[in-house]
């Protein structure tokens, strides 16, 4: 168990400086000696090749979003690259290699929509890439960019999935 608790739900996080107006939403290096650092869309292309954790979240609305996760993903199973771009999606988990392939849903906290229309988050994670991708604002992923921007977040992709589903599942009690 990871004692880390949900972040408390307050206002949303700005999207980081480097990535504003992108198809990627957040990218950070979740070890090592940059550990929390946001990082460009060089650097995030890189680090989800090597052995260095990288989590980036995509914007699967974005025009750019569907032929980048192609391009530069393209090493991952196929079927988990297919689960990242679809546009419809059921809440699963598959294993694949020696990742797993993770469609969770989260309540709906956007102002002016209804909580109950639950918003699809696809996560591919293994030991040094973790891939996000929504079509809509998902707070506990706000919520994780902004721990890890104060260098308080997860340093593994066992905690990362942790600290996530326990921040999307501790929201479900007060809804």
């Amino acid at each position: 168990r990871v004692d880390a608790q949900p972040l408390p739900f307050s206002a949303p996080a700005p999207h980081s400086a480097a990535m504003t107006g992108t198809h990627i939403t957040y990218a950070h290096v979740l070890n090592g000696p940059d550990k929390g650092r946001a990082i460009t869309e060089e650097e995030m292309r890189h680090v989800l090749k090597d052995d260095t954790l990288g989590w980036v979240h995509i914007d699967g609305n974005h025009p750019d979003a569907e032929a980048w996760i192609g391009e530069h993903l393209d090493y991952l199973d196929p079927q988990a690259v297919e689960a990242l771009v679809d546009r419809a999606s059921r809440p699963r988990l598959t294993r694949l290699g020696d990742g797993l392939m993770i469609i969770l849903r989260a309540i709906n906290f956007n102002e002016g929509e209804d909580p109950e229309d639950m918003i699809s988050l696809r996560v591919w994670i293994d030991a040094h890439r973790i891939v996000t991708v929504s079509l809509r604002r998902v707070r506990a992923v706000e919520r994780l960019d902004a721990a890890l921007s104060k260098g308080e977040g997860p340093r593994t992709s066992g905690e990362f999935l942790s600290r996530l589903i326990e921040d999307i599942t501790g929201k479900i009690g007060g809804f």
